[in-house]
């Protein structure tokens, strides 16, 4: 199972490399309009993590298509993936020297 699937991530895409990294610049153009927004508390540093979970957000979404997941199970997936990372940079943001549980509750 691990094979074919490795495979499969490594093969072509049949929409193209360039779809997918276009998908990834808008993704990241979102992160930096909303960083730039200074939205959070009016301070732009607390939302410099934005683009980069745009980027892991992008992944699992390919990652999700390639190992041909149905829709439910790509979006579940990349719902847990969003409920667990992004609190955790957010609190790393908010209390850099804490504990990550002191940092998920931040």
């Amino acid at each position: 199972m691990m094979a074919s699937v490795r495979a499969r991530l490594a093969s072509t895409l049949s929409e193209g490399w360039l779809s997918l990294a276009l998908v990834a610049v808008m993704a990241v153009v979102v992160g930096w309009s909303l960083d730039d927004a200074a939205l959070v508390l009016g301070r732009r540093n607390d939302t410099d993590f934005l683009p980069w979970v745009a980027l892991g957000g992008v992944a699992v979404g390919f990652v999700g298509a390639r190992a041909n997941w149905n829709r439910p199970v790509a979006h579940l997936v990349g719902a847990a993936f969003a409920a667990l990372v992004v609190p955790l940079v957010a609190g790393a943001v908010l209390e850099p020297g804490a504990s990550p549980s002191a940092q998920y509750t931040a």
